[in-house]
């Protein structure tokens, strides 16, 4: 059991160090307000995830206060030529990984597969 956890806690520990290229000639997305952003998710509404769809149900200003959260990445959007919510759901995901990757390292070190210094 103890192979089994250090195995599958050296494998999570590498696919989280991947390294993404970066890309100089992006727009930058501190050149767009959060209310640009806003705009670009009513403007890209087809495309846009199905969560910040259903987000935009409702009065005008009931929209505007549930897309205020979600502006900035909104705008990160925007600057990469995504679909409005890609940058949320980016965010929202390295969140599970990371709690998955505590949840590992915790059950590795109960098990004493790993062991810490004191």
């Amino acid at each position: 059991m103890r192979r089994y956890s250090v195995a599958s806690l050296a494998a999570i520990t590498a696919l989280s160090l991947v390294a993404m290229p970066a890309n100089a000639s992006e727009k930058r997305s501190s050149d767009i307000s959060g209310n640009q952003g806003i705009g670009y998710a009513y403007d890209e509404y087809y495309e846009a995830r199905p969560w910040v769809r259903n987000l935009m149900k409702g009065t005008a200003t009931e929209q505007r206060e549930k897309l205020a959260p979600y502006a900035s990445s909104f705008q990160q959007d925007w600057a990469k030529d995504r679909a409005p919510g890609t940058t949320a759901d980016i965010l929202i995901g390295t969140g599970v990984v990371a709690l998955i990757l505590v949840a590992l390292g915790g059950a590795a070190v109960s098990q004493g597969a790993v062991q810490l210094p004191l």
